[in-house]
């Protein structure tokens, strides 16, 4: 008996085998004219499950002003990154549906361990990121901000869990002198949600050390959500040897390649510097964030597997 996979399968599944097998950046075309970066590292495997760090830029930036800042310790400990683009200067409800959208595609290609998802972000995107996880979302284990404003969270979306948050600020940063991380602290307290205060002296609000962006990622990969862990994809004797798991991650001594200060946008600009970050007040920012999405039901892939392994069994049985 030969099995034959139909063809509109094979149509769908060959462009997922293609793009799984592009470790590095690569552009993601999302519903609605929307794009994203992502980044896969090197030594994660499409069936083996990987954590994946969804990074939001700052106001009027781009995903592309943060890959150099972010590869590096990606890359070494294992953790795949998406970074979409915002539809505006800054992040509000109507961008939840183009997140949601990368994170599909990248469950479409990848295997995303549902217990290893994290947001993060710069300024206006460190706000909406922590606004995502703590006021509309469940199933994200933790967050790491950077140089962001305060936005005021009346009660936590996930009982189940309190996502531990990082945060960085430079001590020249407006939003660090001007009390936004001092309201954050209080914030975080109130609601029960483990928090961590990093502050650099001699950098502002677009700048900082590569060690703060390092520490920041190995604060989330040490972070579970509560639950089964995600099942290998790859089967037989391909399972095991070759996983990462980045949360027990060793770090070989990764360079610095950013030999000091950072700066993704060229200097901080009015529109995203101090509490200026007005584009993350238009209306519905805290609302509609579901990010369920992090759970999904198989992609085409791992339909064709099935298929033709109940292929194989039927040939046995005649």
């Amino acid at each position: 008996m030969r099995c034959v996979v139909p063809l509109s399968l094979l149509l769908a599944l060959s462009p997922t085998l293609a793009r799984a097998q592009a470790p590095g950046w690569a552009s993601l075309d999302l519903p609605g004219g929307r794009r994203a970066t992502r980044f896969v590292p090197s030594a994660v495997r499409a069936c083996e499950p990987a954590p994946l760090v969804v990074f939001l830029h700052g106001a009027g930036g781009t995903p592309e002003g943060y890959h150099a800042h972010l590869e590096p310790h990606a890359e070494a400990l294992g953790a795949v990154l998406l970074l979409p683009q915002a539809a505006g200067a800054g992040w509000g409800g109507g961008d939840v549906a183009a997140i949601t959208a990368g994170m599909d595609a990248l469950e479409a290609e990848l295997t995303i361990d549902a217990r290893r998802t994290y947001f993060a972000g710069h300024s206006a995107g460190g706000a909406f990121a922590y606004l995502l996880v703590y006021d509309g979302s469940e199933g994200i284990a933790a967050v790491f901000s950077m140089s962001a404003p305060h936005y005021p969270i009346a009660s936590r979306s996930d009982p189940a869990h309190a996502a531990p948050i990082r945060m960085y600020y430079g001590a020249d940063d407006p939003n660090y002198t001007g009390g936004s991380a001092g309201a954050l602290e209080a914030q975080w307290a109130r609601l029960g949600v483990p928090y961590e205060t990093d502050v650099r002296a001699g950098f502002g609000h677009s700048s900082w050390p590569p060690d703060a962006v390092r520490a920041g990622l190995e604060h989330l990969l040490a972070v579970r959500y509560p639950g089964a862990p995600t099942p290998s994809r790859c089967g037989g004797a391909d399972a095991g040897p070759g996983a990462i798991d980045a949360g027990d991650a060793e770090d070989a001594g990764a360079s610095d390649p950013d030999g000091g200060a950072s700066d993704p946008d060229g200097g901080a600009s009015p529109r995203d510097a101090g509490a200026a970050d007005a584009g993350d007040r238009s209306p519905g920012v805290s609302g509609g964030c579901a990010t369920s999405a992090v759970r999904r039901a198989p992609p085409l892939a791992w339909l064709a597997v099935l298929f033709l392994a109940a292929c194989a069994w039927r040939a046995r049985r005649r």
